[in-house]
Formats: C-alpha cells, structure tokens, sequence
C-alpha cells in the first residue's frame, strides 16, 4: 500500500482519482490549492504525489504544479511526482519530465488517465531488472556523498538523497599531499607505462582516504542504499591539486571511482555568484544561450575547429531544449572580440578550445591565447589568468569549458603563500563566481577533444546534470583505455 497525495483544482477530478486508488489499498488524501498541498506534505509524509500541472487555470504559461513539485521535493526527497493535465505535453513538461527532480511521468486527462496512474503507482512495486533502471526512479536522482578533506579541520562525510541521510565525522586522512601531487607532476601521458603509474597513485589515494573507517563505513553505506551514488570532494587549496580523480577502488568493482560515479570537485572559500546548470534550472529556462570560441593559433591544432563546428552544428540541430549558440571561428575569434563577448552577460555556457598555457612556477600568469586581429592577423595575445577573472565578474556564465592543454591544472597549494592569487586557470574562472568549470589535466588528443566534448553537452541536454554528463563522455571514451582522455577532465561544480 502506497500514501498518496492529489492535487487538482477540479474537485470531479480529485473524486474521480481518489476513490479507485483507495479501492486498491491506497491511502489517500486530496488538496485543491498550493497552500492546502503544502500544509498536507509538512504533516505527512507521502509515496507518491499526483499533479495538476496548471493549477491557477492560466492556460500554457500557467506551471504552478511543477514549481509545487520541487517545493515537494525538498520537504520529502523520496516522493515519486505524476504530472497531470487536461493539455498535452508542452516543451516545459516535457523538460520537466526529462530532468526528473521526482518527476517520473505526464499523464494527459483522458478517458482512461485513473488506469494509468494505477498501472504507474503499482509498477513502481516491481523490482527492476539488474542493470537497468525503475520506470519510477527519477533520472536525475543520486545520492550524494560529500567528502570533506581538510588539513585544518575534522572531516565531515555527508551522505544524502532518497536512499540515505547520514554524517560522519573523522579526523583528517593522513594524506601525503606533496609526494602525491610530485608523483603525478613528473607523469607523462604519453610515455608507455603511464597507466601502472596512474593506478599506482589511485592505490595509495584509495587507502589514504577510502579506508579510513569512517569514510568507508559511510561510502559502504550508501553503496548499500543505492547504486546512483554522486562523488563530491570537498578540498581546501592546499588539497586542490590530489589527482583525486585517479583514486582506484580496491573493493569488490576493482576499477576507478571515476568510472563507477559521477565526480565532481567543490572548492572552500569560492561562493559562486549565479546559480549553477542543473535539472530544476533547465526546466525554467526559456533557452541556454552557448558561445563557442575557437582560438587556433600557432602551432596549428588539427582538432580545433573541428571541435567547434561539431559542436555548433549538433546544438544547433538538437531537439531538447532551445538554444541560442553564437560561434566565433579562430578568424573572428580574436582578442578584443572575445574579451567583448565574455563580459557580457549573453551566456549561460562558454566553451572554448584552443591553446592554453599553465605556468606552474607563477599559475597565476597562466593563460589562453588568441590572435590580436581578425583572419589571424597580427601577434599573439594572452589571456592571463587574472585578466580572465575580471571578464567573466561582469558575465552571466554558468559554466566555462576549457578545451585546452592543462586547464585544469592547479598549483600545489602548499607552496603559494596565496591571498587571492591563483592556482591556475579553473580556480581563477571559479573565482570570478564561474559555479561550474569543466578543463583537462593534460593535454588531450585532438579528435578525443572533439568526441569527450560532443559526448558531454549530449548527455547534458538528455540528463540535466553536469556530473553524470561528465561521467556519460567519461564512460564512453573508456572504451579505449589506452587513450588516457577519459581519465583527463576535472568537474569543478560549486553547486
């Protein structure tokens, strides 16, 4: 038996549901406004919640019972959300639909709506099939374990979601940040051997952070809860530069975190200044508005422009969602014009590829580069870190992709006696109140670039979520482990 809330203007329609559910068990209680529904889900807690999408009767532009959705949500995380309305699908629930948040299906008000909702309620009793997922479970639904590593202060673990809501708290892992971050600095990607180096890495940050009691106990914990379970790792700078992202699990998968969960990266001390790209903002947005740069100058990179027009065409033809996408060839795309374009506040996403340059003496006179005239006339011009911070202050952008050598790259922070200095491109974009940044370690092969790209605004559009979009172009170009890009990017999302 399922507790079931209905809510619905129309009292016909909330009689019409509410006795057959009763009939088949269900416990059932009614609302016919946001206010009467929001009382109900404080007081109880409930299985399933079915929607009037247009609950004020304003016709299309009225979404007040997907706006109530994540007001539910977040007061029971684990309620399973039917949309209903007498219209038929619009972009906006349709959106709403595809990005989850607890939105597991529309149902248009037809003459046999009660047995749909019946066949959705009870379907969700069936267990689903191993390697696949319920019909009932939300995609854009994980558990989320933050892991908080700190030299300065005890160590949260927090676990939270549908399926668990745990803390823990340790004392910090006795991590030999400096010897680590050495190893990896003289790793050559393109030397044979460099896969036994990576996982040797991945071995020693797996015992020094996931075997500590705690830290397991939770990981294992939500492991047990739920198989969608999102990484956060939380680090002060002087942690920022681990290659966390090469932590090899030694348990019963035997394989890197990476590959098994979605990843990201949450700086201390960095507020972002604009929300970040994530479901509930796709479903609102009237469209995503991309500017691609591409910036080939000298030497010459084959996978540049590729990358560009790729990208711009597959935007361009996409279905899902609206976007407005400006491209700026390497023949447009030259100093003065970009910096015009990244103070702007007409982008939500920026993505850029072409040369960038990581001082690890000095990070913070890292840069990207562009030519100083139109049709690739004239001298070069950097970019610099600092400069870059500036520009983007004055933006709008919510996530910058950095398609470039070493973008994400990050001094050890150790080393620098930092007060608002920078480690490197990605932290000096997340800086200027950037929330989101996607960049390289390393430098990336050029027809990789384009495919690990194409593979993440893909999975972005279908999924919602910056996380698992990475981890979807991950997974694919895993396919070849001998091409280290999988390994490559760093998510760093201050969501």
């Amino acid at each position: 038996m399922s507790k079931i809330l209905i809510v619905d203007d129309d009292q016909d329609v909330r009689d019409t549901l509410k006795w057959p559910l009763r009939d088949a068990g269900h416990e059932v209680d009614t609302a016919g406004d946001q206010a009467e529904a929001l009382e109900q889900i404080v007081q109880h807690t409930y299985d399933f919640a079915v929607l009037d999408v247009r609950l004020f009767g304003l016709g299309e532009d009225d979404i007040s019972g997907i706006t109530l959705s994540i007001a539910f949500k977040k007061l029971c995380p684990a309620i399973q959300i039917i949309l209903l309305s007498q219209y038929e699908k619009t972009k906006k629930t349709d959106r709403a639909v595809r990005y989850g948040g607890g939105i597991i299906d529309f149902i248009q008000k037809k003459h046999d709506f009660v047995e749909q909702i019946i066949k959705i309620i009870e379907g969700s009793k069936i267990e689903p099939i191993a390697g696949q997922e319920s019909n009932t479970q939300s995609k854009s639904e994980y558990t989320r374990l933050v892991i908080d590593i700190h030299d300065d202060r005890a160590n949260h673990i927090r676990s939270s979601g549908d399926y668990v809501v745990s803390k823990y708290i340790t004392s910090p892992p006795k991590i030999a940040t400096r010897d680590i971050i050495r190893q990896e600095n003289t790793l050559s990607f393109k030397a044979p051997g460099w896969a036994i180096w990576v996982k040797g890495i991945g071995d020693q940050l797996w015992k020094e952070i996931f075997e500590t009691t705690e830290i397991n106990s939770a990981f294992s914990k939500a492991k047990g809860k739920s198989s969608r379970i999102a990484i956060v790792y939380e680090t002060s700078k002087e942690k920022i530069g681990l290659p966390l992202e090469f932590i090899y699990a030694n348990d019963d998968q035997n394989d890197y975190l990476i590959l098994q969960h979605p990843v990201s990266r949450f700086v201390s001390g960095i507020s972002p200044t604009r929300n970040a790209i994530d479901p509930h903002w796709l479903v609102f947005r009237k469209e995503l508005r991309v500017l691609l740069i591409a910036s080939n100058t000298k030497p010459v990179i084959d996978g540049v422009d590729r990358e560009i027009d790729t990208l711009y065409q597959y935007l361009q033809t996409q279905k899902i969602i609206p976007i407005k996408v400006k491209k700026l060839a390497t023949e447009q795309a030259n100093y003065e014009a970009v910096q015009k374009e990244l103070e702007s506040e007409s982008y939500d996403i920026v993505h850029y590829a072409g040369h960038g340059w990581y001082d690890a003496g000095n990070p913070t006179n890292s840069y990207l580069l562009f030519w100083a005239e139109n049709n690739k006339q004239g001298s070069l011009r950097k970019m610099r870190a600092a400069e870059l911070t500036t520009l983007l202050r004055k933006s709008s952008i919510r996530l910058f992709y950095l398609s470039s050598c070493h973008g994400a790259a990050t001094a050890d922070g150790t080393d620098i006696a930092i007060n608002g200095d920078f480690l490197g491109m990605a932290e000096a974009i997340l800086q200027a109140g950037v929330p989101s940044v996607v960049g390289f370690r390393d430098s990336v092969r050029d027809q990789s670039a384009v495919q690990i790209a194409k593979y993440f605004y893909e999975s972005l559009l279908m999924r919602g979520r910056l996380d698992v979009a990475l981890w979807d172009a991950r997974c694919k170009m895993a396919a070849n482990r001998d091409d280290p890009t999988w390994l490559l990017p760093i998510l760093f999302n201050q969501a």
